[in-house]
């Protein structure tokens, strides 16, 4: 145990030294693999992932706070987007703002299936907003995207995985009641993909996957592994 404590404090050391890295301008590729190759010669196992949460740690220190943009598109109902709001003020640490009602582009709709293209209004997002920003565009209007053969499969909500953007749709959130809950959890469900999450396969987490359905109704919060990865990158899920 001592020989395994003292190798934890000189690894502890050493991220002073990562920090001053990170701040001449290091990647963060380069950065974890040093982090990896001291963790894994000294520590092992719990060496890999302490490397991981102080990797995850600085770079939540270092890099500016990001902000979430809520987008409501025109007709989207007040008292929802009312909800969304001050339900994220409390779930999120950073600033939430509050853009005016934007159209909806008309390109984007497909009017023989008389819904829009989730794909296109991510797009339509990717061009307002701005750095160290996420956007979460708010529509009561039914949208979908391509999935496998199907041309344009009915979506209650899209977000890039990893990117800044992403749109909820309330149309098929509320076709088993208007629950203003169930709309929010999709809202934190594409959040957390912009964030980096991908599906989860707890059934009660917000990230699973609706594999087409309406699971809302089962979904009780999101799974310890889930809430601990977005609690480190400035949100506070109890």
């Amino acid at each position: 145990m001592n020989s395994v404590k003292v190798t934890f404090d000189l690894f502890e050391e050493r991220l002073i030294h990562i920090q001053n890295l990170m701040r001449m301008g290091y990647s963060n590729k380069i950065i974890l693999s040093i982090l990896m190759v001291l963790a894994s010669v000294s520590c092992g196992d719990a060496g890999l992932k302490k490397a991981e949460d102080a990797l995850i740690d600085i770079k939540g220190r270092l890099s500016p706070p990001t902000t979430v943009v809520v987008q409501p598109f025109e007709g989207f109902p007040d008292s929802d987007l009312d909800y969304v709001v001050k339900r994220l003020k409390v779930d999120f640490t950073g600033s939430v703002v509050v853009r005016e009602a934007v159209p909806l582009p008309k390109e984007a709709y497909n009017r023989p299936r008389s819904r829009y293209y989730a794909d296109s209004l991510l797009n339509f997002l990717s061009r307002r907003v701005g750095r160290n920003e996420k956007i979460v565009g708010l529509t009561h209007r039914d949208m979908g995207s391509k999935k496998n053969s199907t041309p344009l499969f009915g979506r209650m909500g899209l977000g890039n995985r990893g990117g800044n953007q992403c749109v909820v749709s309330s149309v098929r959130v509320y076709k088993r009641g208007r629950r203003p809950d169930n709309l929010y959890k999709v809202v934190v469900h594409e959040l957390g993909h912009t964030w980096g999450l991908g599906h989860c396969t707890v059934k009660t987490c917000y990230l699973r996957d609706a594999m087409g359905g309406n699971p809302l109704n089962e979904e009780t919060g999101f799974c310890d592994e889930c809430k601990s990865y977005l609690n480190k990158r400035g949100w506070r899920f109890p």
